[in-house]
């Protein structure tokens, strides 16, 4: 009996380290490409010399956050020689990831297709689109709008006092990568609403029911986020937030 137990772990745990030998190899070519992107956008300028005279992608894109992102007067700050550098490459491996992103999931699709069933797949290739427009428009939602007036709101607690409004650059890149990654999940929700649904978790009825304990979680989930002390823009995630909740309410009903 012991004997047939061990049997069984030791194929379990060879099938295991089965499939992560098969992830290591489809993923060691999406992660050399993603650094290779990242080393290009980190010492190559547009006019594609390396350490031209020309800034850097890495260093162009820096600036262009900087302008449209935070107020005018609102100078960066660095603590430590370290500092520019480490925000650079950070720049760079996020841009490198952007690029690189449908390389990553290629790789993911042909990695996790072989263990689906026919209709799982379909269901998978029917939602991509759906989840990865979702993202998106969260991202930019996080980016455009709600980053800028955050900014803008919080420096503007700066003047009464007669502060000289400085950020941390490391900080800079916390909240603005941060903030935009939050938003693109958070845009995620009727897909997540959609799928509890159909797996049965929740009745439709659910969704309806509780709409006031949903409003009240957005409310509460965008000041966390967006801590501007106005209300401002945790008015201008929460507004979106709703819209998306009845949209996933509407498409739950459909796809049950």
């Amino acid at each position: 009996m012991l004997l047939a137990h061990n049997k069984i772990f030791a194929l379990f745990f060879m099938g295991v380290l089965e499939e992560l030998q098969k992830a290591r190899k489809k993923f060691f070519s999406f992660l050399i490409f993603w650094l290779i992107l990242s080393f290009f956008f980190l010492f190559f300028s547009p006019k594609f010399f390396l350490l031209s005279k020309g800034d850097s992608f890495s260093t162009l894109f820096l600036n262009f956050l900087k302008k449209n992102l935070l107020p005018q007067n609102v100078k960066f700050v660095v603590l430590s020689p370290m500092d520019p550098f480490l925000a650079q490459v950070i720049t760079s491996l996020i841009l490198g990831f952007f690029i690189s992103f449908p390389v990553f999931l290629i790789q993911t699709l042909n990695f996790i297709f072989p263990a689906l069933f026919e209709n799982e797949k379909k269901l998978v290739l029917k939602i991509l689109l759906p989840v990865i427009f979702l993202f998106f428009l969260g991202s930019l939602f996080g980016f455009f709008l709600i980053l800028p007036a955050t900014f803008k709101i919080l420096y503007s607690f700066a003047i009464p006092l007669g502060a000289v409004p400085y950020l941390e650059i490391q900080d800079f890149l916390i909240w603005t990568f941060g903030l935009t990654f939050a938003c693109g999940l958070i845009f995620l929700f009727p897909i997540l609403m959609i799928f509890l649904t159909k797996w049965r978790l929740v009745e439709v009825s659910f969704w309806k029911t509780h709409f006031k304990e949903a409003f009240v979680f957005f409310l509460l989930l965008s000041a966390f986020i967006t801590p501007d002390g106005t209300g401002i823009t945790m008015i201008l995630l929460t507004l979106p937030l709703t819209l998306l909740y009845f949209l996933g309410y509407n498409l739950a009903k459909v796809f049950k």
